[in-house]
């Protein structure tokens, strides 16, 4: 490895982070922020599950194609278009939104920007980063995701509960600004490390096997990133309280993804049931937010955070690894179940919280979990018996 390698690794990775951080950062302000975001439109905060099922059904829509476009057009290209989109979403929702309808359509586009983001991002990450140490990098990069609730729940108590929450948003949008001005564009990795490994491609059964699975592990943790605040004012925070609350569980999740990747570089196979393992250790922190005790509470949020929604920068390290040969649009493929399946969760979570209760819901994500479990389990036994063939006659 050359002696420049943590800048190699480093700097690609923190753009990364930046530009997934922004373009997923208006859904996690909007849920961090519900319960001053829904009073003030006037609108229960269970519907606020049908503005996430917007975001990410604009997203399921549109992953597919965009790890297309990525490829075509290149990484920086989309990934300041995505940034635009991202910009435009966050000036909305600072002075545009007066109703539900006008939230759904608002975060109809940034799920279309985000969705153009995440393949752009993962292809970029793997043109510059050695594949031994893809692991890290991915797990960088999916940092993004607990960074943006963190600060989103640091934004309630900061911002929203002061000067008020569509503050938050007009405040964001300037970083966001500066990111798309200077879009990273470090240089291309060596690949003479790469250049031995066979060019292996997924089949599309395999990938949506993998889609499934990952896509019920999605379904709650979507729904944790809209609920958790509102969830955890039920079991006795106050509103300022329970933005720390997320604040602190997404430091966790940050140091889950970062562990899950580390430990990826080390070994070289069994990355489906790593996060199969993940997905059953995350059941037990929603089982622990269903008991809906106050200190109990954040200790399954941040096991939750940790392991329960810890696991995607794992799953597309094993996507890319997997199907080396067009890992955006596989990674893009996959991102259709995880969308599809942060559709669904946030709206049956916020059916169950309406005609049910907070408990019963996370006992239902705690149970989306086990599922995704089982069926990522399926996905790696029928991805070994899938490649071994390819890999065989590559000896």
């Amino acid at each position: 490895m050359p002696s420049d390698a943590p800048t190699a690794l480093l700097r690609p990775s923190a753009g990364a982070v930046g530009v997934a951080t922004f373009t997923v950062l208006p859904l996690f302000l909007v849920g961090a922020l519900g319960i001053q975001l829904s009073a003030d439109i006037g609108v229960p905060v269970s519907a606020l599950g049908i503005a996430s099922a917007a975001f990410f059904g604009s997203g399921a829509l549109a992953s597919y194609f965009a790890g297309r476009v990525a490829t075509a057009y290149g990484v920086r290209t989309t990934m300041r278009a995505s940034l635009v989109l991202v910009i435009m979403v966050l000036l909305f929702l600072a002075v545009g939104v007066h109703s539900l309808a006008g939230l759904v359509v608002i975060l109809a586009l940034g799920g279309m920007g985000n969705a153009l983001a995440q393949p752009s991002v993962n292809l970029y990450l793997a043109e510059r980063i050695d594949r031994h140490r893809q692991g890290t990098a991915y797990g960088i990069k999916q940092s993004a995701i607990p960074v943006a609730g963190m600060l989103a729940g640091l934004a309630v108590p900061i911002i929203g509960l002061t000067v008020g929450w569509r503050w938050a948003f007009a405040l964001f949008a300037l970083p966001a600004v500066l990111l798309a001005i200077y879009t990273p564009n470090a240089r291309l990795a060596v690949r003479s490390t790469q250049a031995a490994a066979p060019a292996l491609r997924l089949p599309r059964k395999a990938l949506m096997v993998i889609s499934t699975g990952s896509g019920l592990g999605m379904a709650a943790g979507s729904s944790l990133s809209i609920f958790l605040v509102p969830g955890a004012v039920v079991a006795g925070w106050s509103p300022g309280q329970a933005g720390v609350v997320f604040a602190g569980a997404s430091i966790v999740g940050v140091s889950g993804r970062l562990l899950s990747g580390v430990l990826a570089d080390r070994r070289d196979e069994k990355h489906l049931q790593a996060i199969a393992l993940m997905l059953v250790a995350g059941a037990i922190g929603f089982l622990a937010l269903a008991l809906s005790h106050q200190w109990l509470y954040v200790v399954g949020a941040s096991i939750a955070f940790g392991f329960g929604w810890g696991w995607t920068g794992l799953l597309i390290h094993a996507v890319v690894q997997l199907s080396p040969a067009d890992p955006a649009a596989s990674t893009g493929l996959v991102q259709v179940g995880t969308s599809s399946g942060a559709v669904i969760g946030p709206l049956i979570f916020g059916f169950i919280v309406e005609h049910f209760s907070y408990r019963v819901a996370w006992g239902a994500a705690g149970l989306e979990l086990l599922l995704g479990s089982a069926i990522l389990l399926v996905a790696a036994a029928l991805t070994r018996s899938t490649l071994s063939p390819t890999l065989a006659s590559t000896r």
